[in-house]
């Protein structure tokens, strides 16, 4: 009787033991704060895939990790370059990789396959889909590792992926696009489906085996091809940082790069906040698609992108580590919900702005198709006002409302002069 009483007193303490070995080593410090100084990098080829030329590329990543770290599970965060998916290269993810590294994550920043043949928006979508199953590859080779020889001592519920612009939207379209969702248009599906699939095809039979979800998104500058494909069902929390008048990817809605249309993260996180994902958007008022953030920051968007880099990793840490979340005074998630109506719309000469109970000034900016700025105003607090077809002109416009308070969420509407 008492060797089986020690031998269930021994299975418990070995429970917990394993628990603990497998959890992460949150403090409330770690993942938010620099708590190593240094970091090693290694390079390794985690895939391969056939190019628009039809040659064979090896796919590369750059490996960072925290000196010293102990710890046996740790989150890993993939990123990818910007450059509109034509050129770029991995070294220019390496700021974040390093900044990540020095807070306890293993961080990567992936090659992946870049060009397009042809102009247009068929074009795009190849080179995204093309971009996403190299991504899905690199997810893969983490659990993979994981499973196998462990290299990297990553927890395999914590992945995390991210990038700038072209690799924001890879990142969001890894997360988000999948093959319950409705409204993908069917040069989109035939495009997955020659690409392997929602899964992609990079990778080799037992990488394929692997899963490629998920843990969260750190969305710079990205978007998404349509909101709606986040939906109830989706799991993965959103962080971003957007410029109000990106005119490269829209803040809102519009045309990226002026050839395929897009929700900016104006759009994204008011989507989140409707299914109860997550979230956190840091704003830019007035800023670029470069000038926010990177080695061409304005210097008047230093102090935006240091709060957003400090309550993006309190955000992170917060998600990751529920038990020890750490209070921030700094951000609210957009909260408030403002009606609009607009009518007639469409409209042969002029609109009625309709905000019902406002109690918030706000600026408005309509953009025409291509992502232009036609027409931007201030009202102060105003519950009415009317818009002239003679002001912006024929045709359809997309509507773009900020309130000065940051809790309402922004409003985005498409109008029509005919």
């Amino acid at each position: 009787m008492k060797k089986v009483f020690l031998f269930f007193i021994l299975s418990i303490c070995l429970s917990k033991f394993s628990f603990s070995q497998n959890s992460l080593a949150c403090d409330g410090e770690r993942y938010i704060d620099d708590v190593f100084s240094n970091f090693t990098v290694s390079t390794v080829t985690y895939g391969s895939n056939t190019t628009i030329f039809g040659f064979s590329q090896d796919l590369e990543m750059d490996i960072y990790e925290p000196v010293g770290d102990v710890h046996e599970q740790r989150p890993v965060i993939i990123f990818a370059f910007g450059g509109s998916f034509i050129f770029g290269d991995k070294s220019t993810m390496s700021y974040y990789c390093e900044q990540f590294a020095k807070k306890g994550y293993v961080a990567a920043t992936i090659d992946y396959r870049t060009g397009f043949l042809g102009f247009g928006e068929e074009a795009v979508t190849g080179a995204v889909m093309r971009a996403v199953s190299d991504m899905k590859g690199a997810v893969r080779y983490f659990r993979q590792d994981e499973a196998t020889d462990n290299n990297y001592k990553i927890h395999p519920d914590f992945i995390l992926v991210g990038g700038y612009s072209a690799g924001a939207i890879t990142a969001t379209h890894v997360a988000y696009l999948d093959e319950n969702d409705e409204n993908i248009p069917s040069f989109t599906t035939d495009i997955i489906n020659n690409n392997g699939g929602f899964e992609g095809n990079t990778g080799d039979t037992e990488n394929l085996s692997y899963s490629s979800d998920v843990f969260a998104v750190y969305n710079l500058s990205g978007g998404l091809r349509e909101k709606e494909w986040m939906d109830e069902n989706e799991t993965e929390a959103l962080v971003s940082y957007h410029g109000t008048d990106d005119g490269t990817v829209p803040y809102f809605n519009g045309l990226a790069n002026n050839i395929a249309e897009l929700d900016g993260s104006g759009l994204l996180h008011p989507q989140t906040d409707a299914i109860g994902l997550p979230n956190y958007l840091k704003t830019a008022e007035g800023g670029g698609h470069g000038d926010i953030h990177g080695p061409y920051i304005t210097p008047s968007y230093e102090d935006a992108l240091a709060e957003f880099e400090l309550e993006s990793h309190i955000f992170l840490q917060n998600q990751m580590c529920p038990d020890f979340q750490v209070s921030t005074n700094t951000f609210e998630l957009a909260t408030i919900q403002q009606a609009l109506d607009i009518y007639p719309n469409p409209s042969n000469d002029l609109m009625e702005f309709d905000f019902g109970k406002i109690e918030s000034d706000y600026s408005v900016q309509i953009s025409d198709q291509l992502g232009r700025v036609v027409t931007h105003f201030e009202k102060n607090n105003e519950s009415v006002f009317y818009l002239e077809k003679s002001r912006i002109g024929k045709g359809m416009f997309f509507v773009n409302v900020l309130f000065e308070d940051e809790r309402i969420a922004p409003l985005a509407r498409k109008i029509v002069f005919n």
